[in-house]
């Protein structure tokens, strides 16, 4: 805990039955840090993990949020969010071992930063069958919203295989469009669902192969 608001977004339960947290504690007019913390399956801390069953995750920003969360198949955790430090947004991701310290393969000793567009939020993560990540949340230029993906190699590099540079943004049409969840369908198309925002807010569904968008598939009422 902090001397302000501790707030979680996303949980996972591992195959042992403990019970993983991201989300990030906030010190008013300090820091805030993102955290993860680990519980055994009686409610109690997992000593095991980051030897207090909490890990913080400093980006080196001073508000850093993890929105996002994925136990990996070897037992790593992947939590993602997004970093600001005086300024815009950026999509953050960090990866710890199974017992809470950083995975010093992934990124800079288990963190990677990525700059989008003016800023950019990340809202949710989903990981491909080869490793790769998605990740999913809106990238804005101005006062204009637009959808974001980003996809990663396994190691934190971006994919440049996949949109511009590993980057895909989506403009719906409206001026605050933000994907809110990703996933990946078994034929391997990714689709990202949000909202869309001008004057009124609707559903907003795009579903993309590879690098593009299907043309059949746009948002809808919702």
């Amino acid at each position: 805990p902090s001397n302000g608001p501790d707030v979680p977004y996303e949980i996972s339960i591992q195959a042992d039955g403990k019970i993983v947290i991201a989300g990030y504690r906030s010190n008013p007019g300090v820091i805030d840090d993102g955290v993860v913390m680990r519980l055994n399956s009686n409610g109690t801390f997992d000593n095991s993990f980051n030897s207090t069953g909490v890990a913080l995750v400093d980006f080196g920003s001073n508000g850093d949020y993890l929105y996002a969360l994925r136990i990996l198949p070897d037992g790593k955790i992947l939590a993602a969010g997004s970093a600001a430090n005086f300024g815009p947004n950026r999509f953050a991701l960090a990866k710890l071992n199974a017992n809470g310290t950083p995975d010093t393969t992934f990124g800079t000793v288990g963190k990677v930063v990525t700059n989008l567009q003016a800023t950019a939020n990340l809202n949710s993560i989903t990981v491909q069958p080869d490793g790769r990540i998605v990740a999913g949340g809106q990238g804005s230029s101005g006062d204009i919203g637009e959808f974001a993906l980003a996809r990663y190699n396994p190691n934190g590099s971006l994919d440049t295989s996949f949109g511009t540079g590993g980057v895909v943004t989506t403009d719906m049409g409206t001026a605050g469009d933000v994907i809110t969840a990703v996933l990946i369908q078994p034929d391997g198309k990714i689709v990202g669902v949000g909202t869309t925002y001008s004057f009124t807010i609707k559903w907003g569904l795009v579903r993309y192969q590879n690098v593009s968008r299907t043309s059949n598939f746009t948002d809808f009422d919702g």
